[in-house]
């Protein structure tokens, strides 16, 4: 399948001065590989992203500061067209959460020179560093987790944020104080975004749950609204409305008025 990116809208947030981070130190490599591994999953079977070698082993080198994991791999992805591509992940850790909190890719044969591929791979080799082999799920069908406190916060914010969405936009087909339907990806408190369907208006959203600045998006959950913006492309609309068809919540939602 043709590999679709979309730019998520992404709102600069602060980190909650209440929130307490694992010393990175503490963060099991277990927990590095298991948010890693999750990662990938999300970006496969939501995103498309067809790179990643599944179900076999790969090599990463990874360091621990007292505030992150920094991660890198050479032989994570098979990109067409590319003959060697490196993945940099940042992992960070609270409680039992751990998460992927940033990526990002390089075609290393063009940009190996550039400041911000030798700042990353620098973060992930500054000594002390460890080399390790992890495996790759071979299957990223998603088994969603039941919807406990965490997440039934997280899935009102995103009710609030679609209503605020819908009300901000003027339409024939959603009034203020109308109840609307909505179809929302079922995610997991460690997703970096999900998507919601309005049938309505037939409009796919997608809606970000963190950012750099706020991984665990304390911000958000306490503004009661997480960024979003549209999805436009006409045949990934049509497929993720495919996987909504399993892996979808529906709510109703109520539009308040201007």
């Amino acid at each position: 399948m043709k590999k679709i990116r979309f730019i998520v809208l992404i709102v600069a947030l602060i980190l909650s001065s209440v929130a307490r981070h694992y010393a990175a130190a503490e963060i099991p490599i277990t927990e590095v590989t298991r948010a890693i591994q999750r990662y990938v999953c999300f970006q496969v079977f939501w995103n498309a992203w067809d790179q990643y070698r599944l179900g076999h082993s790969v090599t990463i080198t990874l360091h621990h500061e007292p505030d992150a994991v920094y991660v890198w791999s050479e032989s994570l992805s098979t990109v067409q067209h590319v003959k060697e591509w490196a993945d940099f992940f940042v992992v960070v850790g609270r409680g039992d959460q751990f998460l992927v909190s940033d990526f990002t890719g390089f075609n290393v044969d063009i940009m190996s020179g550039e400041p911000n591929f030798r700042r990353d791979q620098s973060l992930a080799f500054k000594a002390p560093s460890r080399e390790i082999s992890i495996p790759l799920p071979a299957n990223c069908t998603p088994h969603p987790l039941p919807t406990e406190p965490l997440k039934a916060r997280m899935l009102s914010v995103v009710e609030k944020t679609i209503a605020n969405q819908l009300l901000s936009v003027e339409s024939d087909k959603v009034k203020p104080g109308s109840n609307v339907r909505i179809v929302i990806a079922d995610f997991d408190p460690d997703y970096p975004w999900t998507y919601v369907f309005v049938p309505e208006t037939s409009e796919m959203w997608i809606v970000s749950l963190r950012s750099k600045s706020d991984p665990f998006g304390d911000q958000a959950i306490s503004d009661g609204e997480y960024p979003a913006g549209l999805v436009y492309n006409k045949h990934w609309i049509e497929t993720l409305k495919e996987k909504l068809a399993s892996f979808g919540i529906v709510r109703q939602i109520e539009i308040g008025d201007r």
